[in-house]
């Protein structure tokens, strides 16, 4: 490092020399006196060509010997993915940066596949050094706080999380799974990643834990709120909440929840037919006439009334059939 700088300080004087022989020559005089002083900046001009030259040979040749951009130069260096060589970073901070941006896409060097095996790899180091705990922490911050774009890569590391063989974080990801499952979008995501990381498993994903906690999911939302999820968002990523609701076994812990239980599995005319001659409490009955609005939607024509009901029970365009959208009078 010293010879290259007294290199680079030996060119800088040739050319500082050089400079000042030009600006001598522009400084006027009378004929012998500008001629003497011709002779001499050529001279010095010269010795500074002959200084950068020099300096230049000598640099050339030193980088000529210095440790190519592919070499390792220490532990701490890795190979890149076009085979250069990098700086290592941790594995936290590669979870982080999965968190944040994903793998979706891959990146100009390394495809999607192989990206999100190496976050998955590195994660799973993590839990085995012993820092489950923190790994979950990190999910949840970034699922709660909304920190990402979007949502799929925070599920499918709580997914990892929840089928790994550590038992404290196995616990510790399913008692945040609620929290990160903001709606059944991502509840309905985060089942898709646990079938898939699953593969082959005989016994299935539908264990004790995975029925615990999407029951707790729903049980721990009060009836309003459910139901305007469940008929937001009724199916995606190849779900339903119907096959959640089966398939978790579950039991409903309130009267509002059984009510919105019952809707989902046997339909409006059952609920109807279940609740009409019965003492309901006022949270049944708002959510007997917010069915009932529902269903109303589906199959009237008149403009003016389902503007009417989207402002008194707050119908989101989920709710809406396609010509409804199109109306001016709807959509105002």
């Amino acid at each position: 490092m010293e010879a290259r700088m007294l290199l680079w300080q030996r060119v800088a004087v040739g050319v500082e020399s050089l400079s000042e022989g030009n600006k001598g020559e522009e400084r006027g005089g009378h004929r012998e006196l500008c001629m003497h002083r011709t002779r001499g900046m050529s001279n010095d001009r010269d010795c500074s060509m002959e200084c950068i030259t020099d300096g230049l040979k000598v640099v050339r040749m030193s980088s000529e010997s210095e440790v190519h951009e592919t070499e390792l130069l220490n532990d701490q260096h890795a190979q890149k993915s076009e085979g250069g060589s990098v700086w290592q970073v941790t594995d936290m901070v590669r979870l982080r940066r999965f968190l944040c941006f994903g793998s979706e896409g891959g990146t100009y060097y390394i495809n999607e596949e192989k990206l999100k095996k190496e976050n998955a790899e590195a994660i799973l180091r993590l839990i085995e050094e012993g820092k489950g705990a923190e790994v979950v922490q990190e999910i949840k911050t970034f699922g709660v706080e909304g920190r990402a774009a979007t949502q799929d890569p925070t599920l499918f590391a709580l997914a990892l999380c929840t089928q790994c063989s550590d038992t404290s974080t196995k616990q510790a990801a399913y008692k945040v799974l609620a929290e990160v499952c903001h709606i059944p979008t991502h509840l309905f995501t985060y089942i898709q990643f646990r079938k898939d990381l699953s593969g082959g498993m005989k016994c299935g994903i539908w264990g004790r834990a995975l029925r615990k906690a999407v029951t707790n999911w729903y049980n721990s939302k009060d009836g309003m709120a459910i139901a305007m999820a469940v008929t937001k968002y009724k199916r995606r990523a190849g779900w339903s909440h119907k096959d959640l609701l089966r398939l978790s076994h579950l039991k409903p812990a309130n009267e509002d929840l059984t009510l919105v239980t019952k809707y989902i599995m046997k339909g409006w005319k059952e609920v109807e037919e279940a609740y009409k001659d019965k003492d309901n409490s006022d949270g049944i009955q708002r959510l007997l006439k917010y069915f009932e609005a529902l269903e109303r939607v589906k199959i009237t024509r008149d403009e003016h009334e389902v503007a009417q009901l989207i402002e008194e029970y707050r119908l989101v365009k989920e709710h809406l059939l396609t010509n409804h959208l199109k109306s001016q009078e709807v959509s105002e």
